[in-house]
C-alpha cells in the first residue's frame, strides 16, 4: 500500500512540467454544445449515469477522449457514443474541450440517501484502505478532497454520480477478471493497471460504499 502511494506521489510530481498550456477556452466551449445532452451545459451533469465533467481535471477528459478513439488493445476505453463523439474533434479541440471543463466551478454535491454505516465504510476505505485485503487508499491518488491529481491526470472524485463511480469501479475489476479479454471491463489506467488492481479486491458493497461517500466528498 506505501508503494503505490509513493508511487502515486512520485508520478504526480513527475507530471507537473506537461500541464497543457495555450488552449483556447472560448473554442473549447463552443465545441461542447454536442455534450449538453449528456453532460449538461456546463459540464454539471444531470444523469447519474453520466459523469460530471465540469471542474474535471484537464488533463484527465484530454485523455480520456484520446483514449475514446484509440483501440482498446492499445489502452484505449471502448464506448459506442464516445468514441463517435471524440472521434469527431481534434487534438487541439480536445484540449480546448478539456480546458472549457476544467475550468468551470464544480458545485458542493451532497451524498446520495445511504445508511451512515455504509458512508462509514466509504470513508475508511477511501482514507485508509483495507490492510486485510491489501486495498490501498484512495486518498493517495485522489487527494484527501477528492480533487484528484492535475498534473498527473488522476481525476477528481469529489461531487462526482455515484452511479456512474460504481459502473466504472465495477468496470475496472471485470477487466481485471478478463486479462486477455479486451471486449470486457474499462483497461485504460495504464501499463501499472492501478485501477485493475485495487478494484480486483474490492466487494460490491465497498464499491458503493465507496462510490456514495466521494459524491458528498468536499
Amino acid at each position: 500500500m506505501k508503494k503505490l502511494i509513493s508511487f502515486c506521489l512520485a508520478v504526480g510530481l513527475a507530471a507537473m512540467s506537461l500541464t497543457a498550456i495555450g488552449a483556447d477556452v472560448a473554442a473549447g466551449k463552443a465545441k461542447t454544445a454536442m455534450c449538453a445532452g449528456c453532460h449538461g451545459a456546463d459540464g454539471n451533469s444531470p444523469a447519474p449515469t453520466a459523469p460530471k465533467l465540469i471542474g474535471q481535471n484537464e488533463k484527465y477528459i484530454a485523455k480520456q477522449l484520446k483514449d475514446f478513439i484509440t483501440p482498446v488493445a492499445k489502452g484505449g476505453r471502448f464506448s459506442p457514443i464516445m468514441g463517435g463523439m471524440a472521434a469527431s474533434l481534434s487534438e487541439t479541440d480536445r484540449a480546448n474541450v478539456a480546458a472549457y471543463f476544467a475550468g468551470q466551478k464544480a458545485p458542493v454535491a451532497a451524498a446520495p440517501a445511504v445508511s451512515d454505516d455504509e458512508l462509514a465504510i466509504g470513508e475508511r476505505i477511501y482514507r485508509g484502505g483495507n490492510e486485510a485485503t491489501a486495498v490501498p487508499a484512495c486518498i493517495g491518488c485522489h487527494g484527501p478532497k477528492g480533487n484528484g491529481n492535475a498534473p498527473a491526470g488522476w481525476p477528481r472524485l469529489a461531487g462526482q454520480h455515484a452511479d456512474y463511480v460504481v459502473a466504472q469501479l465495477q468496470q475496472f475489476r471485470l477487466a481485471s477478471q478478463y486479462p486477455e479479454d479486451t471486449s470486457k471491463g474499462r483497461r485504460n489506467d495504464g501499463d501499472g493497471k492501478i485501477m485493475r488492481d485495487v478494484t480486483s479486491r474490492l466487494t460490491d458493497r465497498e464499491i458503493s460504499a465507496v462510490a456514495a461517500y466521494v459524491q458528498g466528498l468536499h
